[in-house]
This record gives structure tokens, sequence and C-alpha cells, in this order.
């Protein structure tokens, strides 16, 4: 008689307490919700979403073919919210989940800019930034001298300045922390019509003036044509 009372006890505590899974299950009360669109509005699918708390990374998952994802996390949170796709760039956002007891969805909208093979860049937009979180883009860098080098002996100070230039750009990429095999350099010795301001030397030939010194071979911009890759 005393065995059978320990037993009906023990199933009724039984059914008071949740079993572990179930107590998990009741803590998950909430469903981010979200998409992925291009600035154009257009759905971006096979993206992949990354969901952290602080440092760590909590969920991931990866958009369907109507942009879309889900994911289930725990409320009372901000939730960094990454998204990254070869052909998109990197974007990320923020989900504040707060506290509730009871099953919540969050919306989280994302928008990327499409990234295409070929497109140009320039030293002001945050490329180099992208290339952090798409390991599959590259960059084809062409660096140019002041005016077309048409003799390394007589434009040898030309000759100069446009490897100063590549060794500038260079240092620069890499204490950005993008690795050399991100992209590649190549030093010209012509400069496309119209495409740079007139320099001081051209100018200076044209009216028959004494040249002044060579520009700066630091990073000029205005001399450095970049465009992306995708491997």
């Amino acid at each position: 008689m005393l065995a059978v009372l320990i037993i009906a006890a023990a199933s009724a505590i039984a059914t008071l307490v949740p079993s572990s899974a179930e107590a998990q299950f009741q803590k998950v009360v909430c469903m981010l919700k979200g998409d992925v669109l291009t600035t154009s509005g257009e759905k971006v699918s096979g993206a992949t979403v990354l969901i952290y708390h602080g440092s760590e990374r909590v969920a991931s998952t990866h958009t369907n073919s109507d942009g879309k994802f889900s994911s289930v996390v725990p409320p009372g949170a901000t939730y960094r919210v990454t998204c990254t796709h070869p052909a998109y760039s990197y974007a990320e956002v923020d989900a504040i989940v707060p506290e509730t007891d009871k099953y919540l969805e969050v919306p989280v909208h994302i928008t990327v800019k499409s990234m295409t093979e070929g497109q140009a860049f320039s030293l002001n937009t945050p490329v180099f930034e992208q290339m952090k979180h798409n390991p599959k883009l590259t960059l084809a860098i062409t660096v140019y001298p002041d005016h077309a080098i048409r003799s390394a002996k007589k434009d040898a100070a030309q000759v100069q300045l446009v490897a100063a230039r590549a060794n500038a750009i260079t240092s620069y990429l890499l204490a950005s922390g993008i690795g050399a095999s991100q992209f590649t350099i190549t030093q010209s010795k012509t400069v496309p019509e119209g495409q740079f301001p007139r320099s001081n030397q051209d100018s200076a030939a044209a009216t028959g003036k004494k040249k002044k010194k060579s520009k700066s071979a630091g990073l000029m911009p205005q001399y450095i044509q970049i465009v992306s890759h995708f491997g």
C-alpha cells in the first residue's frame, strides 16, 4: 500500500514539474521575423543571417526565396542581426526584444546594396569594410602617374611616383585589415584622357613654363581606379 502511495505521489509531482525540454520551450516566447531587400526593393534569397547577443552568436539562418527569415530568441535583450551575401553589401541592424511572458514576433528589416562585377569604387566608399565580411570580393586597382610615361629614363620621376602610389595604397589596405590575396595593383604608364585633373606638369608643358615638382606620392584618390571582382 505504501509503495502504491509513493508511486502515485511521484506521478503527481511529475505532472506539476515540466521536463527540462518543456521548461526551455516555455522560456522561448519571441520570434525574430525579418526580410532582406535591396535598396530598389528586390528580395534577396540565400543570404546568411547571423544573430548575436553581445559577442555571442545565438542563432544562424538563411533567407528563403522571398527574402524572409525567422529565428526564435529569448525575450528581454537587444540582438545584433547581420546579413552577408556574395553579391550584396554587408549590413547589420539591432533588434530590440522586450521582456514578455507571451509569444511575441519582432519585425526585422535589412536593406543591402547590390555589388556587381566590374563595379567601380573610390577610396571614399566603405568597400574596404565590405571586404572584411565578404571574402569572395576582390579588387583590381590601377594607379596612375601625373602624366604619361613615355621614357623610363626621361620620365624617371613619374615611374617613381606611380610606384610610390602603389606602395601607399598597398600599405593602406593591409593596415585596414585587407589581406594581400584580396586585391591586385597595376601600375599604369598612361593616363586616360579626361579622367583625371590636368596636372601641373602638363599645364606647364603646354604653356612652356618650367615644370614644377611632382605631386605627393601618398594616397591620391583621383589617381587610383578601383574595380570589384567576385571569386
